[in-house]
């Protein structure tokens, strides 16, 4: 169990994102969607970490587990935010402009990818190809109707 706030830096942004040291003097970040959390401080944890913090955050919200609130695909999009995945970076920019928070942002782009994990007839690149094409046309207005956020 992580000591609590030990440190607090100011990374891009200029959000401050919370820092702890667990027993072990490994830096911990504590989660929330609504901050982006400080690039280098996330890749830096493993994988596995990345998602205890996300199931963390999730149970203190009382979320349920469904396709578009599980743990691992919200890593996913935390993961390509960070690395700088160009579609991701717009999209998430694009939809938090036209009135999503942050974290309805993550869940709208987690909606499009769940819709491709167990709804596309496409294979491999062609695959990624299409899933990249929804998340850069997903709209805030049209994933607040419902559905996976894409213009029909």
């Amino acid at each position: 169990m992580p000591l609590e706030i030990l440190h607090r830096a100011a990374p891009c942004r200029n959000v401050p994102v919370t820092f702890a040291l667990d027993l072990a003097m490994q830096p911990v970040i504590d989660y929330d969607p609504e901050r982006s959390p400080d690039s280098r401080a996330w890749l830096a944890l493993e994988l596995e970490e990345r998602v205890r913090l996300v199931e963390t955050y999730q149970a203190r919200a009382g979320l349920q587990a469904s396709a578009e609130e599980n743990p691992w695909m919200y890593v996913l999009v935390e993961n390509q935010n960070a690395q700088g995945v160009d579609h991701v970076r717009r999209a998430m920019d694009r939809l938090q402009t036209q009135g999503l928070s942050r974290y309805e942002a993550i869940r709208a782009i987690v909606s499009v990818m769940a819709s491709f994990a167990f709804n596309s007839g496409a294979e491999g690149n062609g695959k990624r190809i299409e899933l990249n094409a929804a998340i850069n046309a997903l709209s805030a207005d049209a994933w607040r109707r419902g559905g996976n956020g894409r213009e029909v």
